[in-house]
């Protein structure tokens, strides 16, 4: 899989030190390389670029807000110096989160997840997940299998993802937003914006979330009314 990139990045230095590491890594095509977020616009609101590598402090723009503009964002990865930008980063759907100085093995693995993320949704927008039971995930070194049936939560962890099942929990190197895009919608439903959870597993509606699993889940505030008429349906029965 060929993954198109570009960089946004104010730092000459730092600009061509990622255009460097992205000569070295085959599968990687560089569409292009800016020091304004402007002039990467052009560039951004089309369908060319897979992969964003992002500074997050610049002059005119900075990294959140040219993301906030994109309405079908890239695959991003941020590269900064600075951590305040983490949160509000993972909260826009960024893949990782690199921390400058950083060595090529911390650039790569951030790449691999990436492709990790892409193939998963190129499998979702092909259709055959609702024919499907199960998923793999590599979790602890092994790709380990996990039934559809199995699952009773999905949560969000920064850049991890833990896929809780009735035997155990498998912490996943992978984004949320991947596997919201691969569970079949008609069994599974997004409840808060760290969780998902499995409509046939929920046990209780309660004022502070879903009982799953002898677990609380949380229900987002906009999204409580939608999710409890979701989950009830037209299954309560009154006096």
């Amino acid at each position: 899989m060929t993954i198109t990139c570009a960089v946004v990045d104010d730092e000459p230095l730092a600009r061509q030190g990622l255009v460097d590491l992205i000569g070295q890594v085959p599968h990687l095509k560089l569409m292009g390389a800016f020091a304004d977020p402007r002039a990467a616009l052009p560039l951004l609101t089309g369908a060319g670029v897979d992969l964003l590598f992002l500074d997050m402090r610049m002059p005119h723009m900075n990294g959140l807000d040219l993301l906030r503009s994109l309405k079908h964002r890239p695959a991003t990865i941020v590269v900064s110096a600075h951590t305040e930008h983490a949160l509000e980063g993972y909260e826009l759907d960024v893949l990782d989160y690199i921390l400058k100085p950083f060595p090529f093995e911390r650039f790569l693995k951030a790449v691999n997840k990436v492709q990790d993320f892409l193939a998963l949704r190129m499998l979702a927008k092909d259709g055959p997940l609702v024919n499907e039971d199960h998923f793999f995930v590599k979790s602890e070194g092994s790709h380990i299998k996990v039934r559809f049936e199995d699952i009773l939560f999905v949560q969000a962890l920064e850049n991890y993802v833990i896929i809780r099942t009735e035997v155990r929990p498998h912490i996943c190197h992978l984004t949320f937003a991947a596997i919201e895009a691969y569970l079949p919608t008609e069994r599974f439903i997004k409840v808060h914006r760290s969780y998902i959870v499995p409509l046939a597993k929920v046990e209780a509606v309660e004022v502070d979330g879903l009982r799953v699993g002898g677990t609380v889940i949380p229900i987002g505030r906009s999204a409580r009314e939608a999710v409890v008429a979701r989950i009830l349906g037209d299954r309560l029965l009154k006096r």
